[in-house]
């Protein structure tokens, strides 16, 4: 899913939404259906719960969308909008800033610039979020290999990638993989 700075900023700035009765209505009936569905054990309890959580969660995703759509971004924000475009597009092939600054003909040290001051995150954080990202999904939703995931996000080997991916989750792909979220 493509990551929208405008939704973010939005959110972020107006972290307190006013809902039309219409809105509440919906929230309301969410509960309530959640509520119903946990008082007592049915067959496909978990999985109706999954999809119902799913379409409040789709439905919610509509309405912030609207909001964004609504604002008008800052200069600084339409730079960073396309850093996050050149990021999604370019994130298994190359990690590098330098190479973003360069596609967006700046400075890698105006970009570091913008980038902490629109968002509080340097570039290579918002990079590394990238591939991180994508390397849970691939460990968690595909029976591809540790091997394979490497070979997908483009690094030069195994242990590289294991020691990049440990270094940014506290855990090697294996332990995420079988879920040891917590030592």
């Amino acid at each position: 899913m493509p990551y929208n700075f405008s939704l973010a900023i939005g959110i972020r700035e107006n972290p307190i939404l006013t809902l039309k009765p219409g809105e509440l209505n919906a929230i309301r009936n969410y509960c309530d259906m959640t509520r119903s569905l946990l008082e007592k054990k049915r067959p496909y309890q978990a999985e109706t719960l999954r999809h119902l959580t799913c379409a409040y969660a789709y439905g919610l995703g509509t309405y912030l969308y609207s909001m964004a759509e609504s604002r008008r971004l800052s200069n600084d924000e339409l730079l960073m909008q396309r850093f996050l475009t050149e990021v999604r597009t370019h994130y298994k092939q190359e990690r590098r800033v330098v190479y973003y600054a360069e596609r967006l003909h700046i400075t890698t040290g105006y970009l570091a610039t913008l980038v902490h001051r629109v968002s509080g995150k340097s570039p290579s954080d918002w990079i590394n979020d990238f591939v991180v990202m994508e390397a849970k999904v691939l460990l968690k939703s595909s029976a591809l290999t540790v091997q394979q995931i490497t070979h997908e996000l483009n690094f030069p080997s195994q242990s590289f990638f294991g020691k990049y991916f440990k270094r940014l989750t506290d855990l090697s792909p294996k332990e995420y993989r079988e879920g040891k979220m917590f030592r």
